[in-house]
């Protein structure tokens, strides 16, 4: 019925010949609200920095037809001390972006987590993490609350906040996929092994979360 071509251009050929992909590419699945479908960019785990690998917003009209670019989202680096590099920049997502009302939330595989407007893409706040992104995991967003899958910890947040507030954290190892909370837990596959958790209201104390800018 359709198709928009997103990848971009190669910046360079010098970082074509230095292993960097010619154009970007998709991990995660499209997430669509209402008529608008985003999905974001990213390259080759053991690339990074060299090719802009933003966020889109792609609105239809009213058939679901006729797609054009709404917004995008790519944040410039940050100092917030992620593992990856003192300036952890967004680096593009390997998975999906978790969509509300009124925000967009978008997991940088680094491990930087940014809050968009739905409607316009402005960034609302951004965090970084000592961990990267677990390796194609996605943030989800259940009950006003954001699980964040960083590959140290399944981090908690409001979802409604005006800034980065975290509210509670689980440890787990590396490889796990993305999580499902639900009413009475939150379902997670680790390793060899399936966890049901504690909601994360239920939890006793806080958690130590990310460094806001």
């Amino acid at each position: 019925m359709w198709s928009i071509d997103l990848g971009g251009p190669p910046r360079s050929d010098d970082m074509i010949r230095s292993g960097t992909e010619e154009r970007n590419l998709y991990y995660g699945r499209p997430v669509v609200a209402g008529r608008t479908i985003f999905v974001g960019l990213c390259q080759k785990y053991e690339t990074h920095g060299q090719l802009p690998m933003p966020v889109f917003a792609v609105e239809t009209d009213a058939d679901g037809l006729n797609p054009s670019v709404r917004w995008t989202y790519d944040p410039d680096s940050v100092e917030l001390g992620g593992r990856g590099r003192g300036d952890a920049s967004f680096d593009g997502t390997q998975a999906s972006v978790a969509v509300t009302d009124d925000a967009v939330f978008t997991l940088g595989k680094l491990g930087v987590l940014g809050a968009a407007d739905r409607a316009t893409g402005a960034e609302r706040w951004r965090a970084g993490f000592f961990g990267y992104a677990a390796l194609y995991a996605s943030p989800v967003v259940h009950d006003d609350l954001l699980y964040v899958p960083i590959d140290d910890g399944l981090y908690v947040f409001e979802a409604t906040a005006e800034a980065p507030r975290c509210i509670g954290s689980y440890e787990l190892g590396i490889h796990y996929g993305t999580p499902l909370p639900t009413e009475d837990g939150v379902y997670v596959a680790e390793g060899n092994f399936m966890w049901k958790l504690k909601p994360p209201r239920a939890l006793a104390g806080g958690g130590t979360g990310p460094r806001g800018d």
